[in-house]
């Protein structure tokens, strides 16, 4: 009886242990697939104003097109590089009461 009992206790501690480790090894996969590689936008000295990979921000407040954003890339200077978010940005419209 005794020995029945030690083999359920070894049986079940060594499932608990295989089941860790694969949750563990299944978690570290997931991670690494869901952490794209980043790359800090660069200033395209070719681009128009507004364009993707223009100048934005700044102390000239310099605009990004509809459709990009501006992502700041120096914090002292606040300027940064118009990156491209989205093909459909809808109609452009002035903020409220500037009319």
């Amino acid at each position: 009886m005794k020995i029945e009992i030690n083999k359920f206790l070894v049986g079940g501690v060594l499932f608990a242990v295989i089941f860790i480790a694969v949750g563990f090894l299944a978690y570290q996969y997931i991670l690494k697939q869901q952490q794209p590689i980043f790359v800090a936008p660069v200033v395209n000295p070719e681009a128009g104003l507004g364009a993707e990979g223009a100048l934005c921000g700044g102390n000239k407040r310099l605009p990004c097109l509809p459709g990009n954003q501006c992502e700041i890339t120096n914090t002292d200077t606040k300027e940064g590089v118009c990156v491209h978010v989205t093909d459909n940005p809808g109609k452009a419209e002035p903020p409220a009461g500037n009319n």
